[in-house]
């Protein structure tokens, strides 16, 4: 009997190595996120953000500071992940920047590589530009 719950043992632990290794799955990005850092070519600054999945819906809002002034984005629509990609489906976006609104309605995908490790979320898009995210507690 020893033999078999050893056996049973090993392959449970080999089981659970194994589920260690697979990709997040959408249901693991699920709830509220705060920005934390944006860096690249499309940063202008400090950020401050919530993104929130939901429902295989998301939401996105943003500021950022660029020389004294203040300007922000929101995007929002549904998302799905394969992988270590995760795909907006961007259904409308809204920018206020120097000074100026527009608000449009701009179907796109955009595809980006994420990584999620324990409670810090990070998006990289095909720019090279970084958001980092820490889930909210």
């Amino acid at each position: 009997m020893a033999f078999r719950l050893t056996r049973h043992t090993l392959l449970l632990v080999a089981l659970l190595f194994s589920l260690a290794g697979l990709p997040a799955r959408a249901d693991s990005l699920s709830g509220s996120w705060t920005m934390t850092k944006y860096e690249g070519p499309a940063s202008h600054g400090s950020a401050t953000g919530q993104l929130l999945f939901a429902d295989s819906r998301f939401s996105l809002i943003y500021t950022m500071d660029e020389g004294g002034q203040r300007w922000g984005r929101a995007h929002a629509g549904t998302y799905d992940v394969s992988g270590d990609t995760l795909t907006y489906h961007v259904g409308w976006s809204m920018e206020y920047v120097a000074g100026k609104p527009s608000v449009a309605a701009k179907p796109a995908d955009r595809a980006t590589k994420f990584r999620l490790a324990g409670d810090t979320l990070t998006v990289t898009f095909s720019n090279g530009s970084v958001q980092t995210f820490r889930r909210a507690k």
